[in-house]
């Protein structure tokens, strides 16, 4: 059982662990706080992903288009990668999507490259 979606059973059995990752997941501009709000309004999805019976993380998508855009994830989310990527391809093939996206450092092209994943855009910032 590699990924299931957050439901209030799942998420009061591992809240101390999901709250952790969640602040591990923010930014200076989208608090911890931010991202329970934009679950609670179903902008975004939470997946609790498994090793087995063993929580390892969890993963925040949302929809646009026809794409499943992973936000964010934590925990050792990366590390089981393999298994993981093809329960969320068959995740937006049921959503009746076309693409899967990634935002991220330049470094994880290089990790993802192998699940086909290639660069679509760059981001530019100019701190002021």
């Amino acid at each position: 059982m590699p990924i299931l979606a957050a439901t209030e059973e799942l998420y009061n059995t591992y809240a101390s662990e999901v709250a952790g990752w969640l602040h591990a997941m923010s930014t200076p501009d989208t608090s911890a706080g931010d991202i329970v709000s934009f679950l609670q309004q179903d902008r975004y999805q939470l997946y609790f992903t498994f090793s087995g019976e063993r929580l390892i993380g969890i993963v925040i998508t949302h929809v646009n288009d026809k794409a499943l855009q992973f936000v964010g994830a934590s925990g050792d989310v990366l590390g089981e990668w393999d298994v993981l990527h093809e329960q969320f391809v068959q995740l937006a093939k049921e959503k009746e999507l076309t693409s899967i996206e990634f935002r991220g450092r330049r470094g994880f092209l290089r990790t993802f490259k192998k699940y086909g994943m290639v660069e679509k855009m760059t981001i530019m910032e100019m701190k002021i």
